[in-house]
């Protein structure tokens, strides 16, 4: 089968899109290669999956080109590689919105341009009450108002007035906004990133102490609700303190019509990273607090892309209400949201998660069978569900299937080339006690209680010691 950069990308699109790809092929005024048309005619056959043993250089060739023409693949490499830039090009074009405010405000330039003022008037009219109703995010609101008064800046002066407008002071006020907001929404981002630990990162925003105090002295800035919120969640990454989380939350129910859904969601991630420091500390109950930030997102379709919802948010929604003991919500959850999966990652990503709801429930039988029939297709969930298999096969006893799957999943650990070292380390680790538990607690009864608790102790001493070690916590809870 194919497996070309242009297939890749045809998998990654919604029907949507590639219903509307169909039509920016057919169109002579964008697409004249008439080669590229038939590539396309051809591939859409085998749309969505476009897999199928007859998407081959080979067959694809003798279809456009002839069969009595011999195979060229210099030929058919940069036909496809061609067709690949046309839908790159057609990918740029959907993110320029016909209706959407900055195509009509270039509108509005190429009408001043053709000296069409009025005309241009008219325009600028209707955009002013369409930026009124429309949410966009905060920085490109800002870059918006300003192009607007740029050009009503420029029709002034081709009507060669003398009235004194405030257009340059506004949009002096504006820059001045936008520097800062964009420097606070970017300090934001690098102070967020240097707590994590898996970036390694070191970065260290300038001039934010100035920036700061400027917020505070200048009254147009200390009046812009979000320069404000971004202020608010400056001050909850820095000092993780419980009032700078509820500081940041109660801002962001008074304003957060100010923002657009993927802002939203970008600022509202600040808080759960808090909840998952918290968590990590050891404080439990900010599961809690977690699990309620998800449900407010999800209410207002924040979480959401075009409809869908991200298989590793889908994920952390999953586990958060499972450690919240939430089990009733989680599988309405779970199957109130399934749709909303793309397509080739739904069966992975549900399945993964319900067997995981089954497990946490007791349900080991379940959790088992629901397990047994899927190919995971993604690493991450394939070894996901072999550590949900071992669990449920130690609790439940059965120690010729545990034994059997440790040996299997240490080779597919070691062989796999996309996990790292320290992940490789800590499951391997993981293995390698759960083997030595087992093998205990199946001849455990042979022995003296004595003998049992002092084994379980050295056995609890040196777990407690390994790192890195994934699952630690339920190994200890074993002994």
């Amino acid at each position: 089968m194919l497996r070309t950069k242009l297939i890749t990308l045809l998998q990654s699109l919604s029907l949507r899109e590639i219903k509307q790809w169909e039509r920016f092929m057919a169109s002579n005024y964008l697409v004249t290669h008439r080669q590229q048309k038939e590539l396309c005619t051809i591939l859409l056959a085998y749309a969505p999956s476009f897999e199928h043993p007859e998407l081959n250089k080979n067959l694809l060739f003798a279809r456009i080109y002839g069969e009595k023409t011999p195979f060229n693949e210099l030929k058919i490499n940069n036909l496809l590689s061609d067709t690949y830039e046309a839908l790159l090009y057609f990918l740029a074009l959907e993110q320029f919105t016909p209706n959407g405010i900055p195509s009509k405000l270039r509108t509005v330039a190429a009408l001043i341009q053709k000296k069409q003022l009025d005309l241009a008037q008219q325009e600028l009219k209707k955009i002013r009450v369409l930026m009124d109703k429309t949410p966009v995010e905060s920085g490109e609101r800002i870059r918006i108002e300003l192009e607007y008064w740029k050009l009503a800046e420029q029709l002034l002066h081709q009507h060669n007035s003398r009235t004194n407008l405030p257009d340059l002071e506004v949009q002096a006020n504006l820059t001045d906004q936008l520097f800062v907001l964009e420097k606070l929404r970017m300090a934001c981002a690098m102070l967020s990133r240097n707590s994590l630990a898996v970036m390694q990162a070191n970065y260290s925003p300038h001039f934010l102490p100035e920036i700061t105090a400027w917020c505070t002295t200048n009254p147009l800035l200390a009046n812009d609700d979000a320069i404000q919120v971004y202020l608010l969640a400056l001050r909850l990454i820095e000092s993780q303190e419980a009032p700078a989380y509820a500081a940041f939350l109660e801002k962001m129910q008074q304003v957060q019509r100010v923002f657009a859904p993927t802002e939203l969601a970008e600022l509202y991630q600040y808080a759960l990273n808090y909840c998952i420091k918290c968590i990590n500390l050891g404080q439990s109950g900010s599961y809690h607090q977690a699990l309620e930030l998800y449900q407010l997102l999800l209410d207002q379709g924040v979480l959401l892309r075009n409809g869908n919802l991200s298989q590793w948010t889908f994920k952390n929604i999953t586990t958060t209400g499972l450690r919240s003991g939430a089990f009733e919500w989680t599988e309405q959850f779970l199957q109130k949201y399934k749709h909303t999966l793309t397509e080739t990652e739904r069966e992975n990503a549900f399945t993964f998660n319900y067997a995981a709801l089954c497990y946490e429930k007791k349900d080991y039988a379940t959790a088992l069978q629901t397990l047994q029939n899927v190919e995971f297709t993604d690493f991450t969930y394939h070894l996901g569900a072999k550590i949900i298999q071992i669990k449920c096969f130690y609790l439940l006893q059965e120690y010729y299937a545990l034994f059997a799957l440790l040996e299997a999943t240490q080779q597919l650990i070691r062989r796999n080339k996309s996990l790292s070292d320290f992940g490789k380390k800590a499951n391997l680790n993981f293995l390698k006690w759960i083997k030595q538990i087992g093998a205990w607690t199946q001849n455990e009864t042979m022995h003296k209680p004595q003998i049992r608790q002092s084994k379980r102790k050295d056995l609890y001493a040196q777990i407690q010691q390994t790192t890195p070690l994934a699952n630690k916590e339920w190994l200890l809870d074993l002994l």
